[in-house]
């Protein structure tokens, strides 16, 4: 398949404003928390933030190898098999992820312990963010299944509504809880946008990447 500059351009563009919404989801919790607490709080967001994130590494791991399957399987317009592994890959992700989360949930203190005494306030800021970490990973590779469809644009749009929603809801929970305002801000936002993604792939491709 050829494609021309326009083409290029489009997706590129398309992508780069989704990565750039995505980061914004990921981090303005933290940047607009250190314009507004103290720097130990912002120190303890980002150790429970840094530390919930570890459960995306499967997800991460797991989009490296579905990712030019799902490209192949479109191109084939195999969209039975798209969905057959797209079910399976959630599934393997939340089986893995789950026991991981139990621990921060249940555990959430004695997790931060292990950065030190001082930490320990922080188990509710890792608990809360391991609930977006697990939505991230439980609604499956959306942004992947999109992504290489050929369907940047409508993921363009998840992420352009995410991003700034994050950045509004960072600010005014900051103000009112502090840093589990930032917490839940960025719990939430992450949450809508991989919620959004799962809802346009049922929209585009015709099936839920879960159940």
């Amino acid at each position: 398949m050829r494609f021309n500059n326009h083409e290029l351009w489009r997706a590129s563009s398309n992508l780069w404003a989704a990565s750039t919404m995505s980061l914004m989801v990921q981090w303005s919790g933290v940047l607009i928390a250190g314009a507004l607490v103290s720097s130990s709080e912002v120190a303890y967001l980002t150790a429970a933030q840094r530390t919930a994130m570890l459960t995306s590494f499967v997800l991460m791991v797991v989009n490296m190898v579905v990712a030019p399957r799902y490209t192949l399987l479109w191109k084939e317009n195999k969209i039975t098999e798209i969905q057959r592994l797209a079910k399976w890959s959630t599934h393997g992700m939340v089986v893995l992820v789950l026991p991981i989360i139990a621990l921060m949930l249940v555990f959430p203190d004695l997790i931060m312990g292990l950065f030190g005494d001082e930490f320990v306030v922080a188990g509710n800021l890792l608990a809360i963010m391991a609930v977006g970490q697990f939505i991230n990973v439980a609604t499956g590779s959306v942004g992947f299944l999109l992504n290489m469809s050929g369907h940047e644009r409508d993921f363009r749009r998840v992420t352009m509504f995410a991003g700034p929603l994050t950045i509004i809801l960072s600010y005014f929970f900051i103000v009112q809880w502090g840093v589990t305002g930032a917490a839940i801000a960025t719990a939430v936002g992450l949450s809508l946008q991989n919620i959004g993604a799962l809802f346009m792939v049922r929209k585009r491709l015709g099936f839920w990447p879960i159940g």
